[in-house]
């Protein structure tokens, strides 16, 4: 992305959005704003008075007030980020929000352990040339209701909801966002999924929107008989020949210290059969498969195992590489997810309902990623000016709650002085 001034991540984005009334919009932003000051706060104290305090709650119980509505704006101004680029990685990932209280409509997450909250399911876009985050594209919410019944035909599930369609429900809310916004042709979509999206009818979805795709293997799909002689997907490409070998920093993550990899890479091109579940019927897709294996890990680390499915080509050593960097990719939907977590300490606040915690949930998505784009300037090289990212208001904000903030600070020094509303300290070691 060329750095464009990302003004004010919630007056700039929550601005765009309607709900219905102008003193909505203008409470939505001021929500916002307090909450983009201390993300980690409860609502208590994010507002100084009791006025602001009230409207925050009045707002985010309003009927008229929905989770599509307030993330409206944000997807808006995501899409026409985008078309700043050629081609966009949209990362989809699920998390659970697991409340530290009771929520009035929650669903069951855990039956075993009888853990409530609701799942969120976010399509995140993400520049493809640096990984730079862009925002949010989708994001779908919803609360299980009960256990599928263990008689269930193929049939029965075929005529049912499925908590599968998220990604190819996802895939089209993708598209839309994109076609809404884009004034002349749209950037090229490379969709990113982890191995539970590794789902037939959704990569027939993106075929048929022409987008491209780079899915993780989890099913060891059969592959077309009269072609490779009744070859499973993983025996094929583990037979193929090796590509290369590849250096790859594992970030860190949970129960994952951050390590460098090596990792040996073969390729192939299969046709893969429609799965059981659907007898076989349908076409054939023809895929390219990359698979990328650590060699010689640390002891008593799980190797990184990455098979992945792609319509990209692999003709060559870069082009093989560009499928594993897209791949990459994916790990910033779970900072993201972190962020809702940690960052704005989401589940922790004391919303009663699952309405006004959906609402919650598109106001801090909002926030966690300007808290990456934050990040992600700071990182550069030269720390842009806060001012290419932060509102005025913000910054006048942030003055008052650490007054050693320089008078005209860089990302770097506005990120540090955020992270230490939330409880960083600055410290070298552990």
């Amino acid at each position: 992305m060329t750095q464009r001034q990302l003004e004010d991540v919630t007056g700039e984005d929550l601005a765009r959005s309607h709900l219905g009334h102008a003193a909505r919009n203008k409470r939505l932003v001021e929500v916002g704003v307090a909450l983009a000051v201390s993300p980690g706060a409860s609502l208590p104290k994010a507002f100084e008075d009791w006025a602001g305090l009230k409207g925050a709650y009045r707002l985010l119980s309003h009927e008229a007030v929905t989770h599509p509505a307030i993330l409206s704006g944000h997807v808006q101004a995501t899409a026409e980020r985008c078309q700043q680029h050629p081609t966009v990685l949209c990362v989809q990932d699920t998390t659970s929000l697991i409340f530290a209280h009771a929520v009035d409509g929650d669903g069951i997450i855990n039956h075993m352990k009888a853990v409530h909250g609701v799942i969120a399911h976010t399509a995140l876009a993400v520049s493809a040339s640096n990984h730079e985050v862009l925002g949010v594209l989708s994001q779908q919410v919803w609360a299980r209701r009960g256990k599928v019944p263990a008689e269930e035909t193929a049939s029965q599930r075929q005529h049912r909801r499925r908590e599968s369609e998220k990604w190819s429900e996802g895939v089209c809310q993708v598209s839309e966002a994109l076609a809404a916004s884009a004034e002349g042709q749209r950037p090229r979509v490379l969709h990113v999924f982890d191995k539970e999206g590794d789902n037939f009818e959704a990569m027939e979805v993106m075929e048929a929107l022409g987008d491209g795709f780079v899915i993780r293997v989890n099913s060891n799909r059969l592959l077309e008989t009269s072609v490779h002689g009744g070859l499973y997907l993983q025996q094929a490409v583990e037979r193929a020949p090796v590509r290369g070998h590849y250096q790859l920093q594992v970030p860190r993550g949970p129960g994952r210290a951050q390590r460098q990899a090596r990792l040996q890479v073969r390729a192939c091109t299969v046709a893969v059969r429609p799965p059981r579940l659907r007898e076989r019927k349908g076409d054939a897709l023809k895929l390219n498969v990359v698979l990328a294996q650590e060699v010689d890990p640390p002891r008593g680390v799980k190797p990184l195992h990455w098979c992945l499915m792609t319509r990209e080509p692999i003709a060559t050593w870069q082009q093989c590489l560009e499928v594993i960097r897209a791949y990459e990719g994916r790990w910033r939907v779970e900072e993201f997810h972190m962020g809702l977590k940690t960052g704005c300490a989401l589940e922790s606040h004391q919303l009663k309902t699952r309405p006004r915690m959906e609402n919650l949930l598109a106001v801090c998505s909002v926030i966690a990623w300007g808290m990456l784009a934050l990040r992600d300037a700071a990182r550069q090289g030269s720390p842009s000016p806060a001012s290419t990212l932060l509102s005025e208001v913000q910054l006048a904000l942030l003055r008052t709650l650490r007054p050693k903030l320089p008078p005209h600070p860089d990302t770097h020094q506005a990120l540090r002085a955020l992270a230490s509303l939330g409880g960083f300290i600055g410290r070298k070691g552990g």
